[in-house]
This record gives structure tokens, C-alpha cells and sequence, in this order.
């Protein structure tokens, strides 16, 4: 895993950016997106990070540094008119990878849990939370 990645002034640069740049888009998108790093730096803070493996960490981390970019970049997309508002499979898309990113971006706190279940209850627990999160 890349060293910046591990480096707490890298997260607040890229978080700050990001949560302005939302916010000028509209004010919805700027809040979801502070809220979401805010999330992650308590998950830093409190130690729950350090306890995820090698890999979850770099899902983790990787879906935090791309998946807020990408959703960032396409709502700018609609608000210049660029993809059509009422291009529904966008919008499905939209709501299905928030919720998955938004499953794994609290993969700290599920970690424990999941870690503990069967293969199938696995399953059924990461589709209900995807679910819930889809709603």
C-alpha cells in the first residue's frame, strides 16, 4: 500500500478539497461527502482502521480515495447538463455503488461482526446492509 495512503495530512488535503468542491456542486452532495470523511477519520482516530487486514485495508482505503472522485465527477456531469437528469439506469447506478461504497467504507465497523458469521450469513448480512444503505 502506497505511504500516503497511511498519512493523515494526505486525508485531510484530499477530504477538505473534496467536501468544497461537493459543496459547490450542491449542498446535499457536499454534506453526504463530510459526512463520510468524517466517519473515517473517527474510524482513524479511534483505532477501528488498525484492526482491519492488509486487504480490507487497501478495499478501504482505495474505495474511500475513488469512489467519492467518481460520484463527485458525475454529479458535476448532471449539474452542467452533460448526462441527462432523468437517465434512470444512471441513477440506479448511483444508488447501488453508494451503497456498496458506503458497505464498505464502514467495513471497520462491520469487520468484527462479520468475521464471525458463516458463508451464508455473510451473504444475507452484507445484502441487508447494502439494502438498508439503498433506501
Amino acid at each position: 500500500m502506497p505511504k500516503f495512503l497511511q498519512s493523515n495530512p494526505f486525508w485531510l488535503f484530499f477530504a477538505t478539497v473534496l467536501v468544497l468542491l461537493s459543496f459547490t456542486l450542491f449542498f446535499g452532495w457536499g454534506l453526504m461527502v463530510g459526512t463520510l470523511f468524517s466517519f473515517f477519520f473517527l474510524f482513524r482516530l479511534t483505532g477501528l482502521e488498525s484492526r482491519l487486514s492488509e486487504e480490507e485495508r487497501r478495499i478501504y482505503l482505495t474505495t474511500l480515495l475513488l469512489y467519492p472522485v467518481a460520484e463527485t465527477g458525475v454529479q458535476w456531469m448532471q449539474v452542467n447538463h452533460l448526462i441527462p437528469d432523468s437517465w434512470i439506469l444512471v441513477n440506479r447506478l448511483e444508488h447501488f455503488c453508494w451503497a456498496t461504497a458506503l458497505t464498505l467504507l464502514f467495513l471497520p465497523l462491520i469487520s468484527q461482526i462479520w468475521k464471525r458469521l458463516e458463508i451464508w450469513q455473510s451473504l444475507l448480512f452484507v445484502v441487508g446492509f447494502v439494502c438498508f444503505w439503498a433506501i
